[in-house]
């Protein structure tokens, strides 16, 4: 079995994380904010909970394809360099994929927070 590192760990942890945000997401009500439009409400809704989706599935992504590669690399024997270049290649995709996701996520959080539809959590 391929050895858990670190990483895993946090994609796992932060999967979950974008899980319980897309759950929230999902369960608030148009009737909290009555400032604004019922069309605004929807998008903004569905473009949160799309985003945070595309977050879940990339760590769920990386854990797979990291175990497979591995596997992979043990089964064909692969030499060591070819394995951590490929362990690398991965793990630094899987962080960019979530720092534009995450971003992105932010970006539309904030539209709300301005149009008025989104909760603002800390107050601004």
């Amino acid at each position: 079995m391929p050895p858990i590192d670190l990483l895993d760990v946090l994609a796992l942890l932060l999967g979950l994380y974008q899980a319980y945000r897309r759950t929230d997401v999902r369960q608030t009500a148009r009737t909290d904010f009555p400032g604004a439009s019922d069309q605004d409400f929807a998008q903004w809704r569905s473009r949160l909970s799309l985003l945070y989706s595309i977050a879940m599935a990339s760590c769920l992504l990386k854990l797979v394809v990291r175990f497979g590669f591995l596997r992979l690399a043990m089964v064909r024997n692969w030499p060591p360099i070819v394995v951590w270049r490929g362990g690398f290649l991965i793990d630094v995709s899987w962080l960019v994929s979530i720092i534009v996701v995450t971003s992105l996520a932010r970006l539309v959080r904030r539209e709300g927070i301005r149009r008025g539809i989104a909760p603002d959590l800390l107050g601004r």
